[in-house]
């Protein structure tokens, strides 16, 4: 007969062995993958093109579930209430990682505690373009024209809390001007008025404004990134145009739920990164404007904390709170 220390003892050892085997065997079911945002947007598009590729690499099923509303944060609610087992895995962005939990007086999820990295998909920048109207052509130029009239010109952005309202706030402090925040409910009405000249300037992605640069309907001032952009390398960068240490670049990525056992968030970050590096999905993300990126977990957990940094006292400054 067994004694009772004897049990115990192969009990623990049982267990012990029960982490790596079962990472070994994931995965043995489909796989959740939860995008906060509608069918039919960027994001979701971004997510299917992510997972069908993943799924190739793994061997197994991920289907993607729209959790869309209150700006991601519905979706990143059901996430990080899911199984720490990596079958519940979701996207996550510049948004919903770093700006919401910055802005939302409070949050039904906490960014920092209940997810864990898995690894970056793409970037995608920020410009600086303004209406056709506006005599300045360079940023010392706009900035000028701003210190020159305090309080007169006005920026636009998608709404209350977005990049693109942070962004001129950013601008705002950096520059040392004063302009007027008008935000409107989504990136099209903002960029129908700035092409109307009902606001002087606008941060907006450069994958939505290209087709307008391209067309002369709206002129580009600098882009806030470390890099000219090949997609338009006549336009300088922010350092270049005297304002250093000013990055807008906004970015997706793939999480999985606290606790998800490391052998298993080592091989989602395997099939993640192969699936950023075929050929036709970066062909796919550079079409779309983007960067494919890639990269380890450490480095995806690096980037958020940084940006985290970056943020927060640009938004305390400004005094946004969103409910």
């Amino acid at each position: 007969m067994i004694d009772r220390r004897t049990f115990l003892a192969g009990a623990l050892a049982a267990s012990s062995l029960a982490g790596p085997a079962s990472a070994q065997a994931f995965p043995s079911k489909p796989i959740k993958f939860v995008c906060p945002f509608p069918p039919g947007a960027g994001s979701d598009a971004i997510s299917r093109q992510t997972t069908e590729r993943m799924s190739r690499n793994l061997g197994q099923t991920i289907v993607v579930e729209n959790r869309a509303g209150a700006a991601g944060n519905i979706g990143l609610e059901y996430l990080s209430k899911q199984a720490a087992d990596g079958y519940s895995i979701g996207l996550i962005s510049t948004s919903t990682a770093i700006l919401n939990p910055l802005v939302y007086k409070s949050l039904p999820y906490n960014a920092e505690r209940d997810f864990v990295p898995i690894g970056l998909i793409s970037s995608l920048p920020y410009i600086l373009v303004v209406n056709n109207d506006v005599p300045a052509r360079t940023l010392p130029e706009l900035i000028a024209l701003a210190k020159a009239q305090p309080g007169k010109l006005a920026f636009a952005s998608p709404g209350l809390g977005h990049a693109s309202h942070l962004g001129g706030e950013l601008l705002k402090e950096q520059a040392g001007i004063d302009m007027i925040h008008v935000p409107y409910q989504g990136s099209g009405p903002a960029t129908t008025d700035l092409i109307g000249g009902r606001t002087t300037m606008l941060f907006a992605l450069l994958s939505d404004s290209l087709p307008l640069l391209q067309a002369g309907k709206l002129r580009a001032i600098a882009i806030p990134t470390r890099q000219r952009s090949p997609l338009v390398p006549q336009v300088p960068t922010f350092a270049e145009a005297g304002i250093a240490d000013f990055d807008m670049t906004a970015w997706f990525g793939v999480v999985g739920v606290a606790g998800t056992p490391q052998p298993v968030i080592a091989r989602l970050n395997a099939a993640l990164n192969e699936a950023v590096q075929d050929s036709t999905m970066r062909k796919w993300l550079e079409g779309a404007g983007q960067q494919p990126l890639g990269g380890s977990t450490a480095e995806f957990a690096r980037l958020i904390q940084t940006e985290r940094d970056r943020w927060r006292p640009v938004v305390r400054k400004s005094g946004i709170t969103l409910s």
